[in-house]
């Protein structure tokens, strides 16, 4: 949440109530909304459930709006203020605005022996000291979240979706590294190969979002801000592919094949004085050496 957002929150607050809507069964079905002056808006929205925040208590709303349910002898609860809590929470509020921290607060709160939730509902907070306020104790009032999703943030930092797009990245990263011609087509097949598989979509916004085009599929743009493109070959034959003898001049070419188990890749090199292959390899991986040891590799009988 902005500090904005966080002030707009504030402010709505400090001029009504908070309306939750429940039912006496614990039936979850309204939402939580506004409420000025005391009155509660009608029920919109979500019902999130759980105990009265810190600051209110529940008041009876009157039978439920669903016939079956209010013949069941099932009831409307909502938040009204509550007159011993109100108070703090409103300082808390005050105090925040004015640019005190969330620690000073806390400690405000302690010198003036103001007791803390904890020591407010010793009955359903039986495993909490109820010494003094803590600065997560404000925090939470003040950002008007739970309390439960904050400590379990504050133990794990990283969420499990964060851990899986880093292990991603670093996939596609390496692959990136080791062949920068790849496009994320490639990229994304590298990344599976290595364990960390994903849809070409996603394996597209990662590259995206880290700027890793291939070396040769970008356009680049012109002026100083232009990046240094790969060397380009000269052209040693001027496109005259006529040998004058054996071993003067090679073609090679890469295919790449469909397989049950993945694609494969084929480079052969043939010689154009005798029109045969003299070197070839296959390999699972378009990388450089495949052309390499294509070039090593002579075959048995052409």
């Amino acid at each position: 949440m902005s500090l904005a957002a966080s002030v707009v929150a504030i402010v709505a607050l400090l001029r009504g109530g908070v309306s939750l809507w429940v039912s006496s069964s614990g039936d979850r079905f309204g939402g939580a909304g506004l409420a000025g002056d005391g009155c509660p808006d009608p029920p919109r929205g979500r019902y999130l459930g759980g105990r009265p925040p810190y600051g209110y208590t529940l008041r009876d709303l009157g039978p439920h709006p669903n016939p079956a349910k209010a013949a069941d002898g099932k009831r409307l609860k909502g938040l009204t203020p509550d007159e011993q809590t109100e108070p703090i929470v409103g300082r808390i509020f005050t105090e925040f605005l004015t640019g005190l921290g969330l620690f000073a607060i806390a400690e405000g709160l302690t010198a003036d022996h103001v007791p803390c939730p904890s020591a407010h509902g010793r009955a359903r907070n039986p495993h909490r000291g109820g010494i003094a306020w803590s600065k997560s104790a404000v925090r939470v009032r003040v950002l008007n979240i739970a309390r439960q999703p904050y400590y379990r943030r504050l133990a794990q930092p990283v969420g499990n979706a964060e851990l899986v797009a880093a292990h991603r990245a670093n996939a596609l990263a390496d692959a990136h590294r080791d062949d920068p011609e790849f496009g994320y087509r490639f990229l994304v097949d590298e990344a599976r190969n290595a364990g960390q598989a994903m849809a070409e979509r996603t394996a597209w916004k990662i590259c995206s979002d880290n700027g890793w085009w291939s070396a040769f599929g970008k356009r680049k743009k012109r002026g100083k801000v232009a990046r240094v493109g790969p060397p380009v070959n000269d052209d040693l034959v001027k496109r005259d592919f006529t040998a004058h003898g054996p071993n003067r001049l090679w073609l090679a070419d890469i295919t790449e094949h469909r397989t049950g188990d993945g694609k494969l890749y084929l480079c052969a090199i043939k010689d154009m004085w005798s029109n045969r292959i003299v070197g070839y390899c296959i390999d699972s991986r378009m990388k450089s050496r495949l052309a390499i040891t294509a070039t090593r590799f002579r075959p048995t009988s052409v």
